[in-house]
């Protein structure tokens, strides 16, 4: 990046960003039980974390489909959009190869983690989330004070 298109904070603000991609592999080791495994076979371990895999990238795309434009822009929470997403998981399970039910549950479920404040992340002034900085990197001042 040349040095006349950034400015010291916005670099720092951009540094920042890249601890949310730590934090989607912590979210996936939590939520998803990746690194846990309940056999000694190889094979049965191995089906087990692709399944589990698998089961975060669904996972992912739900997020991706149902807030993550929101996340930087009202600052919503991957954790609890998640958790929202698991509750649903039986729900949106129960209508595969339904076209439209299926469509119903993921519609349903996108506007509960829209509308639900549990999904929001809390606005701070002296230790702003990562939302607040990209969109106003001049508070990362403030919170360096």
């Amino acid at each position: 990046m040349p040095v006349e298109k950034l400015n010291v904070t916005e670099v720092l603000v951009l540094a920042r960003s890249r601890w949310q991609i730590e934090l989607l592999f912590k979210l996936w080791k939590e939520s998803g039980r990746i690194d846990e495994w309940r056999s000694q076979n190889p094979q049965r371990i191995m089906c087990e974390v692709y399944g589990k895999l698998l089961a975060m990238v669904i996972q992912h795309w739900l997020l991706l489909v149902s807030c993550w434009a929101d996340m930087w822009g009202e600052g919503r929470s991957m954790v609890k959009a998640a958790g929202t997403i698991r509750q649903y998981t039986l729900c949106i399970a129960a209508q595969l190869g339904k076209t439209r039910g299926l469509s119903e549950a993921i519609h349903t479920m996108q506007r509960c983690i829209r509308a639900g404040t549990g999904c929001r992340i809390n606005k701070s002034k002296t230790k702003p989330p990562l939302y607040q900085l990209l969109l106003d990197p001049t508070l990362a001042l403030g919170a360096l004070a």
